[in-house]
């Protein structure tokens, strides 16, 4: 081979290494950019999880049972008592529109006995009243001298 070939050669092997030098330093500064993205996101992740672990305890803490008592059984007890107290209620309520019902019946029956003896007391009147204009007129006869008819 003739001298320029081989340094064509040699230049065109340079020139290739060059690029393939370049394309590595390329890519490894790539991968080196990825590595600390995931890192940043990775220690975001963990700060995020441990902020998640810590509201999970908190959660934990507000919702645990840290008593004796059954909450549910305890609201049922009382919704069962409050239950029969409505119950009892209800029936002296009925008692009590049956007392009522009576009263207003006994009420109305003495209305109408008072408006019978206002009837009646009336009728008295106008009697009385006629004794009375009869018994005034047989006195003015009797006074007068006349003789009754």
């Amino acid at each position: 081979m003739s001298e320029g070939v081989i340094i064509a050669l040699l230049g065109t092997t340079g020139v290739v290494i060059a690029a393939l030098l370049s394309f590595l330093a390329v890519t490894l500064q790539k991968t080196r950019e990825h590595a600390r993205s995931a890192a940043v996101t990775s220690a975001a992740t963990a700060i995020s999880s441990a902020a998640a672990a810590t509201d999970s305890a908190i959660t934990k803490e507000q919702v645990q049972n840290s008593h004796t008592t059954n909450l549910r059984e305890e609201s049922d007890t009382r919704h069962d008592a409050v239950m029969t107290a409505f119950a009892s209620l209800q029936g002296a309520q009925a008692e009590l529109a049956r007392a009522v019902d009576d009263v207003k019946a006994s009420q109305r029956g003495m209305q109408r006995d008072i408006g019978r003896l206002g009837d009646a007391d009336l009728e008295h009147f106008k009697a009385a009243r006629e004794d009375r204009d009869r018994i005034s007129k047989h006195i003015q006869e009797s006074t007068s001298g006349e003789q009754p008819a």
